[in-house]
């Protein structure tokens, strides 16, 4: 599929920086005119066309006045995530860090849900377009991949997806580090004296397959670094379990639970799953750990908080560089960025002076107020 030419192109074929192509390319006096009409003949030869939203907000920035145009973005989430979208979820709070940086910078950010329906995916193109939709965020599907096909050569693409789709092309990919934030915490519980890390992973069917294989891959390479801690079979369920993954625990002498895949429910948000872990003798905070990949520091636990409000701002600041540089389309060499997690401490992973020894506890943990 050929693709659009950007300044980086341009850049290329006259030898010189793509600021210098960017100021040619809006008549800057700071260009010698022979450079500029140099650059000029190149981009008309190589079919770049100037986005008139992108060269009215750059006209504003450097008048000091607010942008006359406002190129609109849309959020695209799957239909099938409409019961997830809530406030302090994790998609949530990606959207909202998305669209406070694109509101920033001069655009508008606009939630448009997809259907899991190939054949409406025409329609769907018309619509954005229609709406005058310049570029697109494809949010995390981790339960149910999209399986549209747009016609991407419309419109600029970050996609926060873990893996490639079926029918969605790999665009470059914004996505958290987990690999390295496995690597922060089974370092952290050998600093504070555990042994036998295990991993507990929710791999529901409809998981992304390469989102569970990254994780399982982290542990393993975990456990190959520290060498003080024991590999442990790891644990992958369908739904969190406090019974089943307390069994699995006693079985192979866990001192500390890492539990990644989200899966909480009202009944199993953090503080009632610890519960009901003591419940079955699992003691969370006293002689065993648990640690949470989550999406967000909360309930005084140890977690990898994924910064979720930081991924939506970078996806913005990319997409709009993307729309800058005219580069639309399915990326030849997609790249893929990674955030990376910061840990925390908290009372569910205290220090170690205890070996392995299940107990009965009633102990319970109530709700933070926010």
């Amino acid at each position: 599929m050929e693709q659009r030419p950007t300044m980086a192109d341009i850049a290329l074929r006259a030898g010189v920086h793509v600021s210098t192509v960017s100021r040619a390319l809006n008549a800057q006096a700071s260009v010698p005119t022979e450079t500029r009409n140099r650059i000029l003949s190149i981009a008309t030869a190589m079919g770049y066309r100037i986005d008139p939203l992108t060269a009215a907000l750059m006209r504003s920035r450097r008048l000091g006045r607010p942008a006359s145009h406002k190129a609109n973005l849309g959020f695209i989430v799957s239909e099938s995530r409409k019961q997830a979208w809530r406030p302090r979820s994790w998609i949530w709070e990606v959207f909202g860090g998305a669209k406070e940086q694109a509101e920033h910078a001069g655009y508008s950010l606009e939630v448009f849900w997809a259907e899991h329906n190939e054949s409406a995916s025409a329609a769907f193109t018309r619509m954005l377009l229609a709406r005058g939709i310049q570029g697109l965020i494809l949010a995390p599907e981790h339960e149910a991949p999209l399986t549209f096909n747009l016609d991407w050569e419309k419109f600029a693409v970050i996609s926060l997806h873990y893996g490639p789709s079926k029918v969605i092309p790999r665009f470059h990919q914004l996505v958290s580090n987990h690999f390295q934030s496995m690597i922060q915490v089974c370092r952290r519980c050998r600093e504070l004296g555990y042994e036998r890390v295990g991993l507990v992973l929710r791999d529901h069917p409809d998981t992304h397959y390469e989102y569970g294989r990254l994780i399982l891959g982290a542990y393993q390479a975990a456990m190959d670094e520290a060498h003080r801690l024991h590999a442990v079979p790891p644990h992958t369920v369908r739904e969190l379990d406090p019974e089943d993954i307390s069994v699995w625990a006693r079985q192979h002498q866990v001192d500390a639970i890492v539990q990644a895949g989200g899966g909480y429910s009202a009944q199993f948000e953090p503080p009632a799953l610890i519960n009901r872990l003591r419940h079955h003798g699992y003691d969370i905070g006293g002689r065993q750990g648990l640690v949470i990949m989550a999406h967000r520091k909360e309930f005084d636990m140890a977690v990898v908080d994924e910064r979720t409000e930081i991924l939506g701002r970078t996806a913005s600041r990319l997409l709009i560089e993307y729309i800058q540089q005219n580069q639309r389309g399915v990326p030849d060499d997609p790249i893929v960025f990674q955030l990376a997690g910061k840990y925390h401490d908290g009372m569910t992973l205290p220090r170690r002076t205890n070996s392995f020894l299940p107990l009965n506890n009633s102990r319970t943990v109530t709700h933070a107020h926010h």
